[in-house]
């Protein structure tokens, strides 16, 4: 925005600097090569400002959608320890009915060794 009202102020300055200086003769598209160079300079300052602009934006977006996607890992990750941990309840409970009390020592220890030590 700013690029665009510097470009006008740019050109409506040099009309009007021409439209008082009549005996110049010369109108809005008869400009000196500086002028056109500081015309150039100035809508490359604002194409470069506009680009860094929308980098920015898209910079924004693409963190949200990542942080996003690592909120939704973590609560699929959390839903799957739980019912991962409620299979092993039940599998200890099936040993204990059946009175296996070497698979119920072994899913205790897998579970305190791969589940509860990971939370540490």
């Amino acid at each position: 925005m700013a690029g665009r009202l510097s470009l006008c102020l740019c050109i409506n300055c040099e009309y009007y600097a021409n439209a008082r200086n009549k005996t110049a003769g010369r109108n809005l598209l008869d400009i000196d090569h500086g002028s056109a160079i500081h015309i150039l300079i100035v809508m490359y300052i604002a194409s470069v400002q506009l680009q860094k602009k929308l980098l920015k934006k898209q910079e924004q977006r693409n963190l949200k959608l990542y942080l996003k996607d690592l909120e939704d890992s973590e609560d699929h990750l959390r839903k799957f320890k739980h019912d991962y941990l409620n299979l092993l309840a039940t599998m200890r409970t099936v040993a204990m009915n059946n009175h296996d009390q070497e698979l119920v020592q072994e899913l205790a220890q897998y579970t305190e060794k791969q589940i509860n030590n990971e939370n540490s």
